[in-house]
């Protein structure tokens, strides 16, 4: 497997997040998380840049998960010959609601569109946009 985004690190652990569309993949000293855009396909996860993530502990880890609500990272080590690992936990990158506005082109020439957005708490935010079909 191929991971674009400056992973200079063998690959120890990862996880998939609950809903399927973040991934996070833990190196010895690093993590790399990748965001699927929706309505994308899997096998194109690793395709995107990916984001370098700032993981607790600072030691060798090898092993990392997001808890149930994808909100927090988990993390730890073997450390060979010890009875107890620590376990360190952490904030999660929020997840940045990726979206996808699809449709199929009646004709070719230039179209303008508006595009409304709601957040959690009601706000909306409208945008005009222009799109050419060739």
């Amino acid at each position: 497997m191929t991971a674009t985004g400056g992973f200079a690190t063998s690959i120890t652990g990862g996880d998939t997040s609950e809903d399927g569309r973040r991934r996070i993949l833990r190196g010895f000293n690093s993590a790399r998380e990748y965001a699927l855009p929706a309505g994308a396909g899997f096998n194109i996860i690793f395709s995107q840049q990916g984001s370098s993530v700032s993981v607790p502990g600072r030691q060798q880890h090898e092993a990392i998960c997001y808890s149930v609500e994808a909100d927090r990272l988990v993390t730890t080590t073997e450390l060979a010959g010890q009875a107890n690992a620590p376990i360190h936990n952490s904030l999660a990158s929020p997840d940045k609601g990726y979206t996808t506005i699809s449709g199929v082109a009646q004709n070719a020439g230039t179209s303008a569109l508006t595009v409304r957005v709601t957040d959690s708490a009601g706000n909306v935010a409208p945008a005009q946009l222009t799109i050419s079909i060739s």
